[in-house]
């Protein structure tokens, strides 16, 4: 490794380069955890069951790229009684259904 280094690698980044490579945020099961106050063996337990996007180069070795965790996270979004409503009320919904509720 050292006999690489010494032969400059891995480059250093230009960053003069017109290319641009996007910002990625990818963290691992601790960092998950700490984020979004959930136990770590809760987050294995999703991985097993394929529940929660990520990635797993290795048995223990799993990434998550925080956008995909976001979006996840919003899929699960409980609306409130009023954005029910508001829903409702822009789709002009007709005939046997009920209005939500008040």
């Amino acid at each position: 490794m050292n006999a690489l280094k010494s032969e400059g690698w891995p480059p250093a980044p230009d960053t003069e380069s017109s290319v641009k490579t996007p910002i990625t945020r990818k963290i691992r099961v601790k960092q998950l955890a700490e984020i979004y106050g959930w136990g770590e063996s809760t987050i294995y337990k999703w991985c097993k069951a394929k529940k929660i996007p990520h990635f797993q180069v290795e048995a223990h070795e799993i990434w998550f790229d925080l956008e995909k965790i976001e979006l996840w996270i919003e899929k699960y979004e409980v609306k409130t009684k009023d954005e029910v409503v508001a829903d409702w009320e822009a789709k002009k919904i007709t005939g046997t259904r009920k209005a939500p509720k008040s």
